[in-house]
């Protein structure tokens, strides 16, 4: 493994343009000349590895055929350096004929190698490719666990909720909970929701936040006590995100419950619960609202910016459109 590893940081330092695994991914331009993209294709077959590597890299950009068969059949290559060039190549390229061979891959390769190849197959979003990943999802090697689960979150499909709310129930390593907690938010899947309820109670305050805003983006009703229980977290990002997550499910149940935190020591807490009592439209907090007074923050709006408003009175807008005005925009911002 160091031996890869120091022959791709070789491959940084001689070829610039193909350190894409260290520096991200960046398209290059394909090269203008026709003759020059030949050259290149004659370079996959040279005797150097760094040659063959760094003419792969240098292939990003072209949309030939030929080009694209050329490098995935380069995924065989004995070459480990040669083929984490191609891996490469695939993520940026999300060339969809290279999944069989990356699914043969994650059974061959190991540690940052097969963490790479999961990455692969999370950019090109295949379903093809989620019963295979999933069974590496008890793969030894940590950094890979968290990659296969963000691959699957990444592709969406959710056959892979189960499978994840069962390698949640065994993981231990923190970072790749919360990567479970993450993945199974984007699916939207019930599924997965008893595992993260579950997981809630964890000691890392990551986690539980992750855990409070993945329930909301699920949609889950049956998480509302579990979440209200959040709301009395001693962190305040636990306490903001369950509020959030409240608010996006819409329960009455929790409107008592919000108007608590209306009194929080934290401004981003009073924030969250002042929306999400304006997004359960329940007018029996208006009379809690109107005592808060008047308060400044940042409304999310559907083209992702924020518009910083008096949210006290949008909220009782949103509650009582005919009793009260619409509050005046004060300005826009990134949200």
């Amino acid at each position: 493994m160091l031996t890869i590893l120091l022959r791709v940081l070789l491959l940084a330092a001689v070829f610039p343009v193909a350190s894409g695994l260290l520096a991200g991914c960046q398209t290059q331009p394909a090269p203008a000349d026709p003759s020059a993209v030949d050259e290149l294709i004659r370079q996959l077959n040279d005797d150097s590895y760094q040659v063959q590597s760094n003419a792969i890299l240098l292939l990003r950009g072209s949309d030939r055929q030929d080009v694209r068969e050329l490098v995935v059949a380069c995924l065989k290559s004995e070459d480990p350096g040669v083929r984490c060039s191609a891996v490469e190549w695939v993520l940026c390229t999300h060339e969809k004929s290279a999944v069989p061979q990356l699914l043969e891959m994650l059974k061959t390769e190991s540690g940052a190698a097969k963490a790479n190849v999961a990455r692969a197959l999370g950019a090109i979003k295949d379903s093809d490719a989620v019963e295979g990943l999933v069974a590496s999802l008890g793969d030894a090697d940590a950094a890979v666990r968290e990659s296969v689960v963000a691959a699957l979150g990444a592709i969406g499909n959710s056959a892979a909720a189960k499978p994840l709310a069962k390698a949640l129930e065994a993981e231990k390593n923190p970072w790749v909970v919360r990567q479970i907690v993450e993945a199974l938010g984007q699916l939207k899947s019930k599924d997965g929701a008893p595992a993260i309820r579950t997981t809630l109670a964890s000691e890392d305050s990551f986690v539980r936040w992750t855990c409070a805003k993945a329930l909301g983006t699920i949609g889950d009703a049956e998480s509302v006590p579990s979440l209200i229980a959040a709301t009395k977290d001693s962190e305040d990002q636990v306490r903001e995100f369950a509020a959030r997550s409240l608010g996006q499910i819409g329960d009455k149940k929790a409107v008592a419950c919000l108007t608590g935190l209306l009194g929080d020591s934290s401004k981003r807490v009073v924030q969250a619960a002042l929306i999400a009592l304006a997004e359960i439209g329940d007018p029996q907090a208006i009379p809690a609202i109107q005592n808060l007074g008047p308060f400044e923050g940042t409304l999310p709006t559907d083209r992702a910016v924020s518009i910083y408003t008096d949210v006290q009175a949008w909220a009782l807008w949103r509650l009582d459109p005919k009793g009260h005005k619409q509050p005046e925009i004060k300005r826009v911002g990134h949200w």
